[in-house]
């Protein structure tokens, strides 16, 4: 009974040919030892069998036995420290939506105290700014009683699907703004 022999694949002799780089050998070295080991004169002329033989004698002799895996995605190295992340648009949406809960608008005294207050200064520019508004607006909520809309004002109560986008930032000075809720008064300490 014949059996069918499999010849080198072009793996095989990619690998070759990389570990004789590696080694520092020429082409006739590695031709040497492809006769020492399987008495052929070609590398192309070798079976599967005879060709991992001379990738093993191969790495005997100090060539790596894998190469190594493509890496996966790496993330990227983190920022060097005197780099400033602005605030991503996710943020930014985030804040919106808050006001959007809260009805108050962008240029809002009151907001702008609270975020002065909150970060030190009136415009938000840094992802860690962002997140200690968002921070603060999310406290107004659950202060008012709130916080349980944010999330399920999303959905259109019927249906279930999502409803329409809160009023941006950026919304037409004639949008439709509610009025913004009740405020709690100082009173004048002159008094």
């Amino acid at each position: 009974m014949l059996h069918a022999v499999r010849m080198v694949t072009a793996a095989q002799v990619r690998k070759c040919w990389v570990s004789a780089k590696a080694l520092a050998l020429s082409d006739d070295d590695l031709h040497t030892i492809v006769r020492e080991v399987t008495g052929r004169e070609s590398i192309r002329a070798l079976t599967c069998e005879e060709a991992a033989r001379v990738i093993d004698r191969l790495v005997r002799a100090g060539a790596e036995g894998t190469t190594a895996p493509r890496p996966r995605y790496q993330r990227p190295d983190p920022l060097p420290p005197n780099v400033i992340e602005l605030a991503t648009q996710k943020q930014v949406d985030m804040i919106s939506r808050l006001l959007w809960h809260l009805n108050w608008k962008p240029d809002d005294p009151y907001f702008r105290a609270c975020v002065k207050q909150a970060i030190g200064r009136i415009n938000i520019r840094t992802k860690p700014e962002a997140s200690r508004a968002i921070d603060m607006l999310r406290a107004k909520l659950k202060e008012l009683g709130l916080e349980g809309q944010v999330a399920s004002s999303h959905r259109h109560p019927e249906s279930g699907t999502a409803s329409a986008k809160a009023p941006s930032a950026d919304a037409d000075e004639e949008a439709d703004w509610p009025d913004p809720p009740d405020r709690p008064v100082e009173e004048d300490k002159a008094g």
